[in-house]
């Protein structure tokens, strides 16, 4: 999805070009407000799907022009792709990885992902794992003792869990030596990698779009950056395509602004704009020869300042007669 700053769809690869927009969905509207807050590519919490299969998650990059906020580009990954990552692991069967999402629900499983996925965690979630809690007891999904050790990613906002059946532990000393420092530490340092790598394959890809966003959609580019992800990329494709439109529509659209400006710089008739309350927003050269007075100070005044006593009543009516209906009608005032 290409977005503008207010949040409406400006482009969906979806959907042919130029179709009409459809509303950003609620629910995810929290990570689009943090991508244009702070700048910062922003990865949302799991998104439900038609079924546990569809369920998915937004990744969105905000792509500036200078220091204004252009566009926000929006990838919606499936939540399959982070379980396939867990499963390159090779994760033993007595073992497995759960990712959870910042409110908790299971985002991803090694062992059962359709059967867990969008499911509320029973892992509790912590910013910070302390020197003495490293591995905590508790439950799985299925009921079963287990110990679980936890790490936190900064750029995504997710929990990478560990998870190892107490049964393995809790065996004969040497056992219980051996699975903890080769299985236990093992497996923590895997969460910390997982928790480490796992926002940089997401947002890598979707920040080499985003420094190439601008000029694509320009239409400067013919050649597109190629991406590993094949949302991204598919992005990437749509936004080459789509770039040449935008472009000759932004030039039709500087040609009819410079043909009006010219034609109201030259007018031999007085032209003034305002808004609604009757504050006055432009005049042209022809209108200061009229009254006499400079732009600076004309554009102080008001309507009623240039519109006879006698007439105010029924030059406010029209005002509102033309913010409710769109009407543009003729006035004649002294």
């Amino acid at each position: 999805l290409q977005s503008d700053p207010s949040g409406r769809d400006l482009m969906n690869t979806r959907r042919p070009f130029a179709t009409d927009a459809e509303p950003v969905i609620e629910g995810d509207r929290e990570s689009l407000t943090r991508a244009m807050t702070t700048g910062l590519p922003a990865v949302g919490a799991l998104q439900p799907g038609p079924s546990a299969a569809g369920a998915y998650f937004a990744v969105r990059v905000p792509v500036y022009e200078d220091v204004r906020l252009v566009y926000v580009l929006s990838a919606m990954i499936s939540a399959g792709n982070i379980r396939d990552i867990l499963i390159e692991q090779k994760l033993t069967g007595e073992r497995f990885g759960v990712v959870v999402d910042p409110h908790g629900r299971i985002l991803a499983h090694s062992e059962a992902h359709a059967q867990f996925v969008g499911k509320t965690s029973p892992f509790p979630v912590s910013p910070r794992a302390g020197p003495n809690q490293i591995w905590t007891g508790g439950t799985d999904s299925r009921g079963r003792a287990v110990y679980y050790t936890q790490a936190p990613s900064n750029v995504s906002g997710w929990t990478a869990v560990a998870v190892v059946p107490a049964l393995v532990v809790d065996q004969p000393f040497w056992r219980s030596v051996r699975a903890v420092t080769t299985g236990g530490l093992g497996f923590l340092l895997l969460g910390i990698l997982a928790a480490t790598f796992l926002g940089h394959r997401i947002t890598g890809p979707i920040r080499l779009l985003a420094g190439s966003a601008y000029e694509l959609c320009s239409g400067r580019l013919t050649r597109r950056p190629r991406s590993p992800v094949s949302e991204v990329d598919a992005m990437s494709e749509a936004l080459l395509h789509a770039g040449p439109q935008r472009a000759d529509a932004d030039r039709n659209l500087r040609d009819r602004e410079e043909r009006l400006s010219a034609m109201v710089d030259q007018a031999t008739a007085g032209i003034v704009q305002s808004d609604l309350k009757g504050r006055l927003t432009f005049v042209n050269d022809r209108f200061c020869e009229l009254v006499q007075r400079p732009r600076d100070e004309v554009l102080l005044r008001r309507v009623e300042d240039i519109v006879h006593s006698d007439d105010l009543r029924a030059f406010r009516g029209i005002l509102r007669d033309l913010g409710s209906t769109g009407r543009s009608p003729t006035f004649a005032t002294r």
